[in-house]
């Protein structure tokens, strides 16, 4: 038989065993409440498209209002304001999700591109939105008639007005425009004959498409002679809940290395601040076919 006194030392082992223990598990319970909640909120959050700096400050402050709810009684032991520092989290939570929304909401700023050709690379989910009308303003548009012709082919099947708005590279402003590019004027008229025959080339195509009888009207070319000053994609500019794509110009710099500014198009925003002269633009410039005849007329 053991010794009584060998007994009573495994007895004490075992409950300095215990004891040592019990911190190890009260440490994992209290880590499995503060972070069970932050995970699920994460996974809501990725759900809902949330962007990361606004999931990691939401997730931070659920741990910090966890934390305040687990040891409420000992912070009001010490400072009788739990709830208020709860409060005070949870607001600031708010606010640091949605500052720049709560700062420009009036200006219908959504996201800045330091670099406007950035935004244009994932433009195919932007002008797959439309539901109306596609308004493309601008010098010229080479590459969007020509990467995104598909998909601006569907859009007009769909019964989508789409707009091209481009400069005339028989403006007589074209050699004071070209010295405001940074470029010569063979370069920037090189530029604007690439960008008109993309956009023909596209309108034979859909003018050879089956739906087009159903929209005659859905595809517009017009030229302007005037020097422009920013370049727009407007995305059903009378749909306060759509979005568009503004670049101002600079001169001697190349637009897009330029900034851009995604913007609601909310009432009284950016957007809809432009709009009027954009359509005045419109109205003063010259159908496409305008331009084919004097070019034909020419030769």
């Amino acid at each position: 038989m053991p010794r009584l006194d060998q007994t009573e030392e495994s007895i004490r082992d075992e409950d300095h065993k215990i004891d040592a223990e019990r911190p190890i598990a009260s440490l994992q319970k209290t880590l499995g409440l503060l972070f069970t909640p932050v995970s699920v909120i994460a996974l809501l959050c990725n759900l809902l498209g949330i962007s990361g700096q606004n999931t990691a400050t939401i997730s931070l402050a659920s741990i910090i209002l966890t934390a305040i709810i687990l040891y409420r009684g000992a912070i009001n032991r010490a400072v009788p304001s739990a709830l208020l520092c709860g409060l005070i989290i949870g607001l600031g939570a708010v606010f640091a999700a949605n500052y720049e929304h709560i700062l420009f909401k009036d200006t219908g700023l959504i996201r800045y591109f330091h670099a406007s050709n950035d935004f244009l690379g994932q433009s195919g989910s932007f002008l797959s939105s439309a539901k109306k009308e596609i308004w493309f303003v601008g010098v010229d548009f080479h590459i969007t008639a020509s990467d995104r012709q598909q998909l601006i082919l569907k859009k007009l099947s769909e019964g989508v007005k789409v707009r091209f708005l481009v400069f005339d590279p028989d403006s007589p402003f074209l050699g004071n425009m070209a010295q405001d590019y940074d470029q010569t004027p063979q370069v920037l008229t090189s530029e604007c004959l690439d960008g008109i025959q993309s956009i023909i080339a596209l309108r034979d195509i859909w003018l050879k498409e089956q739906s087009s009888q159903a929209y005659p009207d859905g595809l517009q070319i017009r030229l302007f002679e005037d020097v422009p000053h920013a370049r727009f994609y407007l995305v059903d500019p009378d749909d306060t809940k759509a979005k568009s794509f503004y670049i101002p110009y600079m001169n001697h710099e190349n637009s897009p290395v330029l900034p851009g500014y995604l913007l609601s198009n909310i009432s009284g925003g950016v957007i809809h601040e432009y709009l009027p002269g954009v359509r005045k633009l419109w109205n003063s410039a010259q159908p496409i076919e305008v331009y084919e005849q004097r070019h034909q007329d020419s030769h």
